[in-house]
């Protein structure tokens, strides 16, 4: 008898380094036995230290590819990514079905400072896709800048704010918390949580952003509720931190995951 797999697709940009974008979302798909669907926004030229260039698609090629997976397949999740511009959006949106649940990874800026999403698409992104979407996965400084905020604020209050603004279901990264990288945070209509792993020394991180928001789709594909999907990509994460590979050169890089997650141990604290 045939093995039946759960669909996912992920809507992202290329990643040369082959750390992140689409490239990481497929890994973490498969890790998670769904069968591995992809739109392409854009290509980039990158690498784990710099953006040089990135060069969106056509929106013809943008929106047709839309259509074929939207019309010949069935699936539960999806995830977006890099998402470049206002007319990448309008499409998406006009195109998705509404019954599919979505994570939105809300990628504005690199961490190396280079625009993501153009800036003239930040408010459609926050006011028309973020209020759609089943969970979104910012980071402190996303978070910050989709609320205007000055960056001071706790995750535990900041997340808050979020979530009585959108009533989305989010889940904060905590890696650019240097006070508690391994600390996240997760909030839905059931409560908010705290999901806290192990302190790691860190030698690769390039896709974390993208792996963690792929492996809540995956979760949610396999019936998982929130916040279960929540705790297993948490674990999925931390796995990946700890299992870094080398490359010959010495580089230290994000790569497919072999072992097993169901080891890594994440404390979870209901805090309201």
């Amino acid at each position: 008898m045939q093995k039946r797999v759960n669909t996912c697709l992920t809507v992202a940009g290329s990643d040369s380094g082959g750390e992140a974008g689409i490239q990481a979302d497929l890994q973490v798909f498969n890790y998670f036995n769904c069968h591995a669907l992809s739109v392409l926004t854009a290509t980039t030229a990158q690498s784990r230290s710099r953006v040089l260039s990135t060069n969106e698609v056509s929106l013809e090629s943008f929106s047709d590819q839309l259509e074929v997976i939207f019309s010949d397949f069935e699936f539960k999740s999806m995830k977006t990514g890099m998402l470049v511009g206002k007319r990448f959006i309008e499409c998406f949106l006009e195109k998705k079905p509404g019954t599919i649940d979505l994570v939105v990874d809300p990628l504005m800026v690199s961490t190396s400072g280079t625009d993501l999403l153009n800036r003239d698409a930040w408010a459609l992104m926050k006011d028309v896709l973020i209020p759609q979407a089943s969970i979104v996965t910012p980071n402190f400084p996303e978070l910050h800048y989709l609320l205007n905020s000055q960056g001071i604020e706790s995750g535990e209050v900041i997340i808050q704010k979020f979530f009585e603004e959108l009533g989305v279901p989010v889940y904060l990264k905590g890696g650019h918390n240097p006070q508690a990288p391994s600390v996240d945070y997760f909030i839905n209509s059931d409560g908010l949580w705290t999901l806290t792993t192990e302190q790691l020394l860190v030698k690769a991180s390039h896709g974390t952003g993208c792996r963690l928001s792929a492996a809540l789709a995956a979760g949610l594909a396999n019936d998982l509720n929130e916040l279960d999907a929540a705790i297993k990509a948490k674990q999925y994460l931390s796995a990946s931190l700890k299992n870094y590979k080398t490359l010959k050169s010495g580089q230290a890089v994000m790569a497919p995951l072999s072992c097993s997650v169901d080891e890594i141990r994440v404390d979870l604290e209901k805090i309201l």
